[in-house]
């Protein structure tokens, strides 16, 4: 009996002092929010609605300065934009990557110019531009 109460006064002892002493968590309680940075472009934007393989406008005729932005309107494809440089020798100045529906990309013309663009997976045959002026 008295291996029992000795027992029992152990286990009390442990019980209250687990009860007494605080837990150390590597869990934070306070997350940090992070921080989102948006470009709001400075002069004019003109979309362009990506939709069964088509631009609409296909046509573009914007001033220096403008911000066009494609929208991939597809409702199962991924899309993208790539300008499509006069020979194989140019640059390549914009490409969006893979659009998934609902996305869109943007990007601001500063030099005046014809830019035509594809998408190299859909609209074999059309040549979409954005032809921009002083």
């Amino acid at each position: 009996m008295r291996k029992i109460a000795v027992l029992f006064i152990v286990l009390a002892g442990v019980l209250f002092t687990c009860g007494c002493t605080a837990l150390t968590s590597t869990h934070q309680t306070n997350p940090v929010t992070p921080m989102v940075t948006t470009m709001v472009p400075d002069g004019e934007v003109r979309l362009v609605s990506l939709k069964a393989s088509s631009y609409n406008p296909e046509q573009l005729y914007i001033s220096k300065g403008t911000t066009v932005t494609w929208v991939n309107e597809e409702d199962q494809f991924t899309r993208r934009v790539v300008h499509m440089p006069k020979d194989v020798t140019g640059k390549i100045l914009f490409q969006s990557g893979p659009l998934s529906p609902g996305e869109s990309y943007s990007y601001t013309f500063n030099e005046p110019g014809r830019y035509v663009y594809a998408d190299p997976q859909h609209g074999a045959g059309r040549s979409p531009f954005v032809d921009v002026t002083e």
